[in-house]
């Protein structure tokens, strides 16, 4: 059994190289930012987090901006999350969940799974045809 939920006013932020991860992170904890999912690669950081959840949003903006210049890229998305139990660690789920996605044409941003999750990135205009396609191929 599966269950499928979508945020459609999520920040994006996109960091590049060593220092700059590291003070992005700090203005993160300083801030009390409440991240929806994080991943970190080498030098590479992407965060997502809910805007509704960061009240003094335009302030901790400035300050990365003033900090990061050009290190760092600001984007705004929308994720369609499938939860059950196994249901990230199948790839014919994975596969599904991408299949659905393109039929009702809704172009992908990201996918990101763990044993519990497939999560599908998307720009916030497509997060309901999203919500809905992986409802009726999930859950129905």
């Amino acid at each position: 059994m599966a269950a499928v939920t979508g945020q459609s006013s999520l920040i994006r932020l996109r960091v590049n190289g060593g220092a700059a991860v590291e003070h992005c992170l700090q203005i993160l904890e300083t801030s009390s930012i409440p991240l929806t999912h994080l991943d970190l690669e080498g030098k590479d950081l992407r965060a997502w987090f809910t805007i509704a959840d960061v009240p003094d949003w335009g302030d901790v903006r400035k300050r990365l901006d003033n900090v990061l210049g050009d290190q760092i890229e600001f984007g705004e998305e929308g994720a369609v999350t499938i939860v059950g139990h196994g249901i990230g660690s199948n790839p014919g789920v994975i596969n599904k969940a991408r299949a659905s996605a393109v039929g009702a044409g809704v172009p992908l941003n990201a996918v990101s799974v763990s044993p519990l999750r497939v999560t599908l990135w998307c720009d916030r205009q497509h997060v309901d045809n999203l919500t809905r396609a992986l409802h009726k191929a999930f859950v129905e």
